[in-house]
C-alpha cells in the first residue's frame, strides 16, 4: 500500500479553550495524548504535527520532538496549506487527518478507516461524525484521503472556508468525489462525544479516562461511558 501519513492539526490559539493542547490529562498534555495514540496505529507509516509558525506554538513543537514525530509549521489561518506542506514533507500518498481536539483518537479505529479506504476505492473514508446509517461516537475517528486530492484542493481553492477546514471541498462536491463512512461496529447515542472544544468537554474526557493508561482503547473508554450512562448497545 502507498505511504500512509497521519497529519495532526493543532495550535494553542483556541478561542473557546485557550491553550487546551497543553492541558494536563492524567499527567500528560493533551498534545502528547493525541500524538502518542496516533503513533500506535499499525497501518500508519509516519505521524506529522502540522502547527503554526507563531511563537506560542513552540511548546507544541517541543512535545512533538519528545514524541519523535515530524514537524511542519505554516500560517495559522491556512490549515489546508499546512496540511499540503506536511504531506509533501513526509512524502505522503495517503493522508490520515486528525484534529488536535481528539486526545482519545483510537489507533485501532484509525487502522479500520485506512483499510476501508484502501479496499473500497473511495476518495474519502471517515469514522469521526454521524453518517447516514452508521453513527460513530465523536472524538475517536479520522478522515482518510489521497495526498493527490489534497494537493489539488490546495492549489485550486482560495475560499477561506476551504482553507480553514481542509476537506469541505470534497464533502461539498460528492458528484466528483466518493465519500463513504466506515461501517461502525456498535450503536452509540448521538450524545456520546469525546472531542474537546471547551473546558467542560475536557473535564468530561478526564472523568471517563480516570485511572486508564494512554493506550486505552475506544472500547474501554466506551465501557466506562456505559457504566455511567447504561445506554450503549452492541450490534
Amino acid at each position: 500500500m502507498s505511504k500512509v501519513v497521519t497529519i495532526v492539526q493543532a495550535r494553542m490559539g483556541s478561542t473557546r479553550f485557550p491553550g487546551k493542547m497543553m492541558a494536563d490529562l492524567h499527567g500528560s498534555t493533551m498534545m502528547e495524548w493525541v500524538l502518542r495514540r496516533c503513533l500506535l496505529a499499525k497501518r500508519v507509516d509516519q505521524v506529522v504535527l502540522a502547527t503554526t509558525d507563531l511563537p506560542r506554538d513552540d511548546v507544541l513543537v517541543g512535545v512533538a520532538e519528545q514524541c519523535g514525530v515530524l514537524i511542519s509549521r505554516g500560517k495559522e489561518e491556512d490549515v489546508l496549506g499546512r496540511f499540503a506542506q506536511a504531506a509533501a514533507l513526509a512524502e505522503a500518498e495517503t493522508v490520515v487527518r486528525v484534529c488536535g481536539d481528539r486526545p482519545l483518537v483510537d489507533p485501532k479505529w484509525t487502522d479500520l478507516a485506512v483499510d476501508y479506504y484502501a479496499n473500497e476505492s473511495v476518495d474519502l473514508a471517515f469514522n469521526h461524525i454521524p453518517g447516514e446509517h452508521d453513527i460513530w461516537p465523536r472524538g475517536f475517528g479520522v478522515e482518510v484521503f489521497s495526498s493527490a486530492n489534497l494537493y489539488y484542493i490546495n492549489e485550486t481553492q482560495s475560499d477561506p472556508f476551504f482553507r480553514e477546514h481542509v476537506t469541505p471541498y470534497i464533502w461539498q462536491n460528492q458528484s466528483k468525489y466518493k465519500v463513504k463512512v466506515v461501517p461502525c461496529p456498535m450503536i452509540v447515542p448521538p450524545a456520546c462525544r469525546f472531542d474537546v472544544d471547551t473546558i467542560e468537554d475536557f473535564e468530561l474526557v478526564r472523568s471517563y479516562t480516570d485511572s486508564l493508561n494512554m493506550d486505552v482503547t475506544a472500547t474501554e473508554i466506551l465501557s466506562s461511558w456505559i457504566a455511567k450512562n447504561d445506554s450503549l448497545q452492541p450490534l
